[in-house]
């Protein structure tokens, strides 16, 4: 050990253990992937695979068997926290702790009805975050327009007035409904 530089031997055992994992466990287990709750196909198409889901809980709820559910706004994907896994998280139930917050939830996907779900077992698998840290959704490349499609209207420009089609009663109509005025000539109260 040096004299003149006390803290070399500490420094470097610190970086020796930041560099190398723990255990051969931990440098073999894979990222796992975090994905905005919006994204439900994306999600639904990971069914059995743990993935870090971020997103804000719109709305909550319970159903008469005990079991709680966290509804994430502007998605079809979802918690559910069984009645027999409510206990674990404590004196508050998870649909009143995480109602209208931004949160991670990381666990295996499940489909459940068609729609993307995690079940929570447990508190260790969700956390509340600052909306700032919530996965942001890729978005999808805009697809062509095709080659027969009309162009989508300017929703700046002015709309084009609908075209007056007059129909004329034909045999195979019903008759008119005499207690229903039918169409006014205007010209006829304003001449011009």
């Amino acid at each position: 050990m040096s004299p003149q530089f006390p803290g070399i031997p500490i420094l470097a055992a610190g970086l020796l253990v930041a560099a190398f994992p723990a255990s051969a466990e931990d440098a073999s287990r894979p990222e796992i992937p975090v994905i905005a709750s919006v994204e439900t196909e994306k999600l639904a198409g990971l069914e059995g695979q743990t993935v870090k889901v971020t997103g804000y809980v719109e709305n909550t709820g319970k159903s008469g068997a005990g079991n709680q559910f966290l509804n994430f706004s502007g998605s079809e994907f979802n918690t559910v926290t069984f009645n027999s896994d409510v206990p674990k998280f404590g004196d508050t139930a998870p649909a009143d702790t995480y109602r209208q917050k931004t949160v991670a939830v990381t666990g295996p996907i499940k489909i459940y009805k068609g729609k993307p779900e995690i079940v929570l077992n447990h508190p260790d698998q969700i956390e509340i975050i600052d909306p700032s840290e919530a996965a942001i959704p890729e978005e999808k490349p805009e697809a062509p327009p095709e080659p027969d499609a009309e162009p989508e209207p300017d929703p700046k420009s002015e709309p084009e007035p609908e075209a007056v089609v007059e129909k004329t009663p034909g045999e195979n109509e019903a008759p008119a409904d005499p207690a229903v005025p039918g169409p006014i000539d205007w010209r006829k109260y304003f001449p011009e």
